[in-house]
């Protein structure tokens, strides 16, 4: 009862976004678990937050200065781990102006890729179909199962590593894998065809060469501004803007 009493005494303020720098710092290290800010303080700055029991309780008890003190250490860990880091400025803040979205909807893949595709085929006054509000029936899936196709494709193979010390080994990186079978292969919503076409993913998969794959129009300029990055860090001795720049070329990467 006291926290829907709370929760009616909220206030929202328009154009103002609340922003967990924790959910920031989970997505630009590509990590699955979430780690609150003490872990992330004490990892990246050997700074922790200072302990308490609960801001509500402090602040209702006339514990000021203590509720101070706790939210300017907050502040500080934030600020330091953004002058180290550059998490909003060079990570965040480029997926935003790119996409064109809010700083939250930046940390979510489906809300980015969805804007992205709005954006693109807008401007060639194309209307998507609108997804159906209605789940698949027990049938539907049925159906769905029984294509061959879907059941024969097996994907990758993950080979089990053997424990011990391997002499004489070889690292083969294929630089951005994705962007570049989705190039080649003119992969898209757009693109797909049912039929036999002119390029065969993985034998099932039928794609045209007839139009552009939209996937493919959105990542060109993506990857060739991210280019233009690498090119930069390569080309600048300073190790702080180095590790912004990184930074900043994760950002597109993430997109």
């Amino acid at each position: 009862d006291s926290f829907n009493k709370r929760k009616k005494t909220l206030i929202t303020i328009p154009d103002m976004e609340t922003l967990d720098i924790a959910d920031v710092y989970k997505r630009f290290k590509g990590e699955m678990a979430f780690h609150n800010l003490d872990y992330v303080g004490k990892l990246e700055l050997k700074l922790p937050k200072i302990p308490i029991t609960s801001v509500y309780d402090y602040w209702n008890k006339k514990l000021y200065r203590e509720t101070l003190v706790y939210n300017l250490r907050d502040t500080e860990i934030i600020k330091e781990l953004e002058q180290k880091m550059g998490l909003i400025s060079y990570f965040l803040e480029p997926i935003r102006r790119i996409v064109g979205c809010t700083f939250n909807h930046a940390l979510i893949p489906t809300k980015v890729s969805d804007i992205l595709y709005l954006r693109l085929v807008k401007k060639k006054n194309i209307a998507l179909r609108t997804k159906s509000p209605f789940p698949l029936t027990s049938k539907a899936m049925e159906q769905l199962l029984e294509n061959k196709n879907i059941l024969d494709y097996k994907g990758a193979h993950v080979y089990k590593p053997e424990s011990g010390i391997i002499n004489n080994v070889a690292v083969f990186d294929w630089s951005e894998l994705y962007p570049s079978v989705i190039t080649t292969y003119n992969i898209g919503w757009n693109t797909y065809r049912s039929y036999d076409s002119d390029y065969k993913v993985a034998g099932v998969y039928n794609f045209t060469k007839d139009e552009d794959s939209w996937t493919k129009l959105i990542l060109a300029q993506l990857r060739k501004a991210r280019q233009e990055v690498k090119k930069e860090i390569k080309q600048t001795s300073d190790k702080e803007k180095k590790a912004l720049l990184k930074a900043r070329s994760s950002g597109m990467k993430a997109i």
